[in-house]
């Protein structure tokens, strides 16, 4: 999880977003033989066997979809990065959740399967306007959609989260929960998105005391960093709180424990 953690600060992918305009540029980087291309299926991503994200050249690539719709990620170490959506079928068996594998990537690898992840899935949802409903074109290299009928431009989108280590004001407890979706004996730190008009703060407080029905003590939240969560669009901000653990647990319904 640190590794995950830390794709969020690192240098080690360029985005070159001043270059996404450029069409010579883009098809310039598309063209060099150092150029590679990762695919993704949704939230799955296209593996090695040993458990490193498989980068192809622009021919194998192909194989699972259109590359010449590919999306411009950017360069790694000066080589172009380019995410292809894999809208051909394949029986291929090296698909792995980016989201349970991430973790064990490496940092530049956990860059790139993130961004990868995050604008395949979004060019998969954005097809049709939002405002409208008309068909929508890609441009800016796969970062921005424009609708053929009302010209409105949209763009990937990241919805904000908040993730919180709630401990007792002694700091030798926290408070963790058990959601459904988690096998018996695997507890995390309480997590839920951020509402319309809401502060990170208030939406803590708010998370938590409808989650376990615990309040927070007033002014203890702390940012501590943010990462990527493309899954399928959200940014996660990490935080620390404090709070009285004599206070009773209320259990939401959709936590088990």
């Amino acid at each position: 999880a640190r590794e995950l953690l830390a794709a969020a600060t690192g240098d080690g992918l360029d985005r070159c977003a001043g270059e996404r305009d450029n069409a010579k540029a883009i098809a310039a980087y598309a063209s060099r033989s150092d150029a590679s291309y990762v695919v993704c299926d949704g939230g799955k991503a296209l593996f090695e066997a040993d458990g490193k994200l498989e980068r192809l050249s622009r021919a194998d690539a192909a194989r699972f979809g259109d590359v010449a719709t590919a999306t411009f990620l950017g360069t790694l170490d000066g080589a172009p990065l380019f995410a292809v959506d894999a809208t051909l079928e394949t029986d291929d068996a090296r698909f792995r959740d980016t989201r349970v594998h991430g973790p064990f990537l490496s940092f530049s690898e956990n860059q790139v399967a993130l961004a990868a992840t995050a604008l395949v899935t979004w060019k998969r949802r954005s097809g049709f306007c939002s405002i409208c409903g008309g068909p929508c074109t890609l441009g800016s290299a796969g970062h921005a959609r424009t609708c053929q009928t009302c010209k409105a431009v949209s763009f990937p989108r990241s919805d904000p989260a908040m993730i919180c280590a709630v401990s007792n004001r002694a700091n030798d407890k926290i408070l963790l929960a058990r959601s459904p979706r988690h096998p018996e004996g695997v507890m995390t730190t309480l997590a839920g998105f951020v509402e319309a008009g809401e502060t990170f703060e208030a939406c803590v407080a708010r998370e938590v005391l409808e989650e376990t029905g615990v309040r927070i003590d007033e002014g203890s939240v702390r940012y501590l960093k943010s990462q990527p969560w493309p899954f399928p669009q959200s940014c996660m901000v990490a935080f620390r709180a404090t709070a009285d653990c004599g206070q009773e647990l209320v259990l939401d319904d959709e936590l088990l424990e």
